[in-house]
């Protein structure tokens, strides 16, 4: 009886308690298809398949893919899942709605399975996969194999005669677990405990027991395996956990549910690895079990008021990763925990004590004789508040005692504890606890002290405190009831006022540090001396004041201020560092037993780690939008962090954040390549055509982020050399890379330093396209040798036919020329002879001794004419003692009519020019102009810029007979053949110029 009385009274006490645990979620806005949880799967990939009432997820600890029913065969048969499990090729199969699934992980193709061809049937609950490739799985009404290689199930026969019937909803949701001994399938039914013989296809039920009265017909539900080789079950109607040995098929552990749990059937059971049961049942309760320890049931209960709680009301799915997190698969979404991780507590002290949270905490101090909390409350109150049992004492600050000028405590800012009893410091006064009066009573310090209003205490030692009215400081030793003010120099002021004293810290061993205006502090020593330091310099705010200051473990200094973040100052070496753009607003600070320094400003915290320089910042779920309160903080003496905000007390277990450890290794889940999606294996390597070079990595880490606070890196190796941070993305993109080969590799790292997870890497090839091959410069370089060698070949092909055309062309325009300049020749020879022998005749006639003369002159211009006729050139000299003899005839016919004058100097004589090209050109001079005696024709002969020139004055005829103007341009042509500079032909008002070159 007194048993039974303790044991209720245990129950109810803890029944009414807040659980420590901490929950955050993920639901449909992180990427869920639906918030209804059916079931959860970590597959041998570290990769969570999620089954949900709208749809197959699959999450890697940042991504969600989901997968649906649709008319593509490549679908899932039904959108609610029900059950899932993973075969030994890592394929995972699934339970629904309308049969069975199978996603092969190859080639991210579905393959459906129909279990009976009845609709009603067809709804799949519960589904395994054995170590022999078997699938095995159970609907409403009936238990079915899938054998290795087989593509249609086969139902397990019932046997009626032993009790073997499947009514409907006969086998449970979570109802079916494979044996240890891989030789057996245990079911849990409406009949009670079953268990299938899987070699001697043989059914051990209630009525074929054979001796074992581990099944006793009793109502299950809830089968759940665990890492110590006992399974648990839900007895529903001795409402009761049972927990059996699967081998030996002996129970070995039951834990009644009455009276803390009112009863209903049970849904969900977990056994994690500290012994711990989660539990689900019909009744919506939910509720954990030290089965081995204490035996309490602390209930689980979700609240709309706080999102730190359960998700929903009801949960169908858990499991358990190998970090130690617990997953839940609720009705409002995926909750996670780590109760044995999580490193905060919530104590919802207004809520509690006043019923409200819009009241808000002033103060908080720790009792170290007894580990409670005492806080004051701007409701006004004073409470009393024991963190472990949540239970508490109020006290009105309007029932303490008066003090002497009948005024009562107001405002209370500090609390300190003198001998275990707690002191306040108020806006009024400090009063004092009195046990003997079960109240508050004023305290005074002894005189001359005795009429000073003091307004913040701080506790420097077990005997020494030091008092403030803000201007004067005071050390009061509680043992000898002595008080000693300290001392600043006459006419020390900071602004305009007198040294304040209303911040103090300090740390065992260390002095007093008091802050005294703005950057200015003061130390002060055993003899209660001063010594000033200015620590800071205002930054963002001109009269920006202190709102923090504390002590390390080492005796150095940190301080904060408004806008201008953090302040560091090594109080031996005088080194002082500032961190503003990291934290630029901190309202309080503590460091704790690891000499971190934690920061608090409103729900937004930071811990900065001074071994790494690394701050770890997070907000918390609470206060959200609300700023009128102060945040304090305290550090209690099993070494947690207290901070306050609002109406609430979060409690810190720095141990914890420290000595997290991740086990899980990252996943590198998705791949996009150029628009189509891949999901690689661990350490696995993809080859890429050339064209697939636009790469999106997708990773995550499947853990608790609250538990284990981490960011993830990643680097692909082969294009680039640093490690980059993922922020929250938790993808990395790459585009037109070369080809080659890479490696990317993830890790994730603790936010605070400690420890780093283990790489998880995927190899990528890019395969080269064919004109970056090896052999493909060596194919190139054949190839253009050829055709240059083909090219050049017909180059010389094509040089040589044009020049024998050339030549050809040439050969034709010469001969031309030279026929044309024969025919002229041969036309001028006939006239000039013509003319030679009219002149001669009367010469005959006149004097016969010039007419012999005449004619032997004549006799050498055509020897001349017949000596150089095939001669393409003559010298100047030749040519010119031949004109010479022309001239002469000329002279017997024109007489006066005619002069011509020659000054060519001796060193042109040696060039050459074409023949008879002088006699057809004083012949053309003659032709077309007049000559006589009373107006001469002048022609000139000489040399100039290397040229022949000749020029006779200009006295044209007006008719001009045998005359067919091609004489001077047959010249031109056979002097473009002669020589690369023309013959050139002018005329102005006086003269007619040929200029020949010389040759």
């Amino acid at each position: 009886m007194v048993w039974a009385f303790c044991s209720r009274l245990v129950i109810s006490t803890v029944a009414a308690q807040t659980p420590d645990i901490v929950f955050h979620h993920l639901t449909e806005k992180d990427g869920l298809s639906s918030n209804f949880i059916n079931c959860l799967l970590k597959d041998s990939r570290g990769i969570l398949w999620i089954g949900t009432l709208n749809g197959l997820n699959r999450y890697d600890g940042r991504h969600f893919y989901s997968y649906h029913s649709s008319e593509d065969s490549n679908s899932l048969p039904h959108n609610m899942v029900h059950a899932l499990a993973e075969d030994k090729n890592g394929n995972i199969w699934g339970g629904t709605d309308y049969g069975v699934f199978c996603w092969n992980r190859k080639d991210n193709r579905f393959r459906k399975y129909q279990i009976s061809d009845s609709p009603v049937v067809a709804n799949t609950f519960s589904i395994l996969c054995t170590e022999d490739g078997s699938v095995w799985a159970s609907s409403l009404k009936g238990f079915y194999h899938l054998p290795t290689g087989e593509r249609k199930f086969r139902k397990i026969q019932e046997n009626r005669n032993n009790g073997i019937s499947f009514s409907d909803n006969s086998i449970r949701k979570n109802g079916m677990v494979a044996g240890p001994d891989k030789k057996s399938i245990w079911l849990v039914t409406r009949e009670g405990l079953m268990c299938y013989l899987i070699q001697e296809q043989q059914w051990l039920n209630v009525s074929n027991n054979q001796g074992y009265s581990l099944f006793n017909g009793h109502s299950a539900a809830a089968l759940s395996a665990t890492p110590f080789g006992h399974f648990w079950y839900y007895d529903n109607k001795d409402q009761q956990l049972v927990a059996f040995d699967p081998l030996t098929k002996k129970v070995k552990y039951t834990r009644k549910l009455k009276p803390a749990i009112t009863g209903g059937l049970g849904a969900t059971i977990l056994e994690d690895k500290n012994h711990r049961l989660w539990v689900c049942n019909w009744n919506y309760e939910m509720f954990t079990l030290d089965y081995l320890g204490s035996n309490t049931i602390t209930p689980i209960s979700h609240s709309n008021e706080t999102t730190k709680s359960i998700a929903g009301d009801f949960f169908w799915a858990a499991m358990q990763d190998t970090d130690g997190n617990i997953w839940l698969g609720t009705v409002g979404g995926i909750s996670i925990c780590n109760p044995d991780r999580s490193f905060y507590k919530v104590h919802s002290i207004c809520s509690l004590v006043h019923g409200s949270k819009n009241i808000s905490i002033h103060w908080i101090a720790e009792n170290k004789m007894d580990s409670s909390w005492w806080i004051s409350t701007d409701a006004p109150a004073l409470i009393r508040y024991d963190p472990v049992k949540t239970g508490y004492r109020k006290y009105e600050p309007e029932k303490f005692i008066a003090a002497r000028n009948i005024e009562k405590p107001t405002g209370i800012h500090q609390i300190c504890f003198v001998k275990g009893k707690p002191v306040i410091a108020t806006t009024n006064g400090v009063w004092r606890y009195d046990a003997a009066k079960d109240n508050f009573v004023p305290f005074n310090l002894p005189p001359p002290f005795h009429k000073l209003l003091f307004t913040v205490v701080h506790q420097y030692n077990d005997s020494s405190y030091y008092f403030s009215d803000r201007y004067n400081l005071v050390e009061w030793n509680c043992f000898t009831n002595k008080a000693t003010q300290v001392k600043y120099p006459d006419g020390l002021s900071f602004d305009g006022h007198p040294p304040e004293s209303e911040i103090m810290a300090s740390a065992q061993g260390s002095p007093l540090w008091v802050v005294n205006g703005h950057d200015w502090v003061s130390r002060i020593n055993r003899q209660n001396q001063p010594e000033l330091f200015r620590i800071s310099k205002s930054v963002k705010e001109k009269y920006a004041y202190y709102t923090a200051l504390e002590v390390d473990v080492n005796g150095n200094l940190w301080a904060a201020k408004p806008g201008d973040g953090l302040y560091f100052y090594d109080t031996k070496t005088g080194i002082q560092r500032s961190w503003t753009h990291e934290i630029d607003r901190v309202m309080a600070l503590k460091a704790d037993g690891q000499n971190k320094i934690w920061c608090a400003t409103f729900n937004q915290v930071a811990i900065f780690n001074p071994a790494f320089d690394r701050f770890y910042k997070f907000t918390l779920p609470l206060a959200n939008n609300n700023y009128g309160y102060q945040n304090r903080m305290i550090r209690l003496n099993n070494g947690n962090i207290v901070e306050t905000l609002s109406g609430y007390a979060v409690e810190f277990f720095p141990d914890r954040l420290s000595s997290a450890k991740v086990i899980n290794q990252p996943n590198i889940s998705q791949v996009e390549i150029n628009d189509s999606l891949l999901f690689p294996e661990h350490n696995s390597a993809l080859h890429l055509a050339p064209e697939e070079n636009n790469l999106r990595l997708k990773f995550g880490l499947l853990t608790d982020a609250e538990a284990y606070p981490y960011d993830m890196l990643f680097r692909l190796d082969g294009a680039e050399d640093q490690w980059r941070s993922a922020g929250n993305d938790f993808e990395a993109n790459y585009n037109q890379l070369r080809p080659g080969n890479y490696t990317f590799s993830v890790k994730a790292v603790a936010r605070d330093g400690n420890w780093q997870s283990m790489e998880t890497s995927l190899r990528i090839h890019i395969a080269a396209p064919f004109f970056k091959k090896w052999w493909f410069p060596w194919l190139a370089l054949s190839l253009v040798l050829i055709i240059f060698y083909l090219v050049y070949k017909n180059r010389i092909r094509n040089t040589r036919r044009l020049g024998e055309l050339q030549s050809k062309a040439q050969l034709l325009e010469k001969e031309k020329a030279l026929v044309m300049y024969e025919n002229l020749k041969q036309h001028l020879n006939p006239h000039f002879l013509f003319n030679s022998l009219t002149s001669l005749s009367s010469l005959i006639t006149i004097d016969q001794k010039m007419a012999v003369n005449f004619l032997d002159k004549m006799s050498k211009v055509y020897r001349y004419i017949l000596k150089n006729r095939e001669n393409e050139v003559v010298p100047l000299n030749e040519e010119l003692k031949f004109v010479q003899l022309y001239i002469h005839l000329l002279k017997t016919r024109f007489e006066d009519g005619i002069r011509v004058n020659i000054e060519i100097d001796e060193e042109y004589l040696h060039r050459k020019i074409a023949p008879v090209t002088l006699q057809n050109l004083v012949e053309n001079a003659i032709k077309h102009n007049i000559a006589d005696s009373d107006s001469p024709l002048v022609i000139d002969l000489f040399v100039k810029d290397d040229n022949l020139v000749v020029r006779n004055n200009l006295q044209k005829k007006s008719f001009v007979e045998t005359s067919n103007k091609q004489g001077l341009a047959s010249m031109q042509s056979l002097y473009a053949f002669l020589s690369s500079r023309p013959l050139l032909i002018t005329e102005d008002e006086q003269y007619f110029t040929i200029t020949v070159p010389l040759l």
